[in-house]
């Protein structure tokens, strides 16, 4: 299981200030990736089921493969929130895209295809619907692993997806993630953290695991405990999450499957509370 960076990747640092278009092709396969991803949490929770929104994810996964065999990945993608750039309007969300050794801005890119506006219209309206579903439903970051071809990998990247567009809504009414999965009722519960707040990625462990909210709570208590036992100084990572710290714990992670995709999880890119 490819991990998320703790911290900044090096890459990132070298070129954070650089959103020159030197690797178009594979920018323009990210932008097509991050339309299709617009549409899954567009329209997905409105969906009965999983099967409503299949071809959608059918072509995420086309995506994926293309994009995984481009050179330079590692072993994933990254989609975070930045601060706007000066001349854009202050209620337009922009993103920083990082993929191996891609790595650019939405609000870049979105200028320079708006010198071909005509030519380029669909892929400017396909960013600013992603950045905006990110948005409405509280995505920061977005960390996204490849499955490659293991179609039990797929079937999790699936139902990890499903979960993440169903989160918000949950949130806002206090209940359970319910919906059919081929044929199955999944009803997963809302999980929160150690302090009380509702947390997507100890959500999609419980909901890819099928443990109930009383079974993550112990979960989050063993991880807790074995912390404090063993001694070892906490990471970054599971000083932010109690996710983080299920899955800095080796004999609690060997048993659960950890989501391919997770939701605000980049320690470094926020002040601790």
């Amino acid at each position: 299981m490819v991990t998320p960076p703790v911290l900044p990747t090096s890459n990132e640092k070298s070129r954070s200030g650089d959103t020159s278009i030197t690797e178009e092709p594979g920018q323009i396969l990210l932008v097509e990736l991050l339309n299709q991803l617009g549409l899954f949490f567009k329209h997905t929770p409105d969906a009965k089921g999983a099967r409503a929104t299949a071809v959608i994810f059918d072509q995420i996964i086309q995506r994926l493969r293309t994009i995984e065999k481009l050179p330079g990945n590692s072993g994933g993608l990254i989609f975070r929130r930045i601060a706007g750039r000066e001349g854009i309007a202050e209620d337009k969300p922009d993103y920083r895209i990082l993929c191996g050794s891609i790595v650019f801005e939405g609000s870049e890119i979105l200028h320079r295809l708006g010198k071909n506006r005509n030519t380029n219209r669909h892929l400017t309206n396909a960013l600013d619907l992603a950045f905006g579903c990110f948005v409405e439903h509280g995505i920061f970051s977005l960390y996204i692993e490849f499955p490659g071809d293991v179609p039990e990998h797929i079937d999790q990247l699936r139902l990890a997806l499903n979960i993440v567009a169903r989160f918000h809504y949950a949130v806002e009414n206090n209940a359970s993630i319910t919906f059919r999965y081929f044929g199955r009722a999944m009803t997963i519960p809302l999980i929160r953290d150690q302090r009380g707040r509702p947390d997507a990625n100890l959500t999609l462990v419980a909901g890819l695991n099928g443990l109930t909210a009383t079974n993550m709570r112990e979960l989050v208590k063993q991880a807790e405990a074995f912390s404090q036992l063993s001694g070892k100084k906490a990471t970054a990572a599971s000083n932010f999450s109690s996710y983080n710290l299920i899955f800095d714990v080796k004999s609690l992670k060997t048993q659960l499957i950890r989501p391919l995709v997770e939701v605000n999880n980049l320690p470094w890119m926020h002040d601790e509370d």
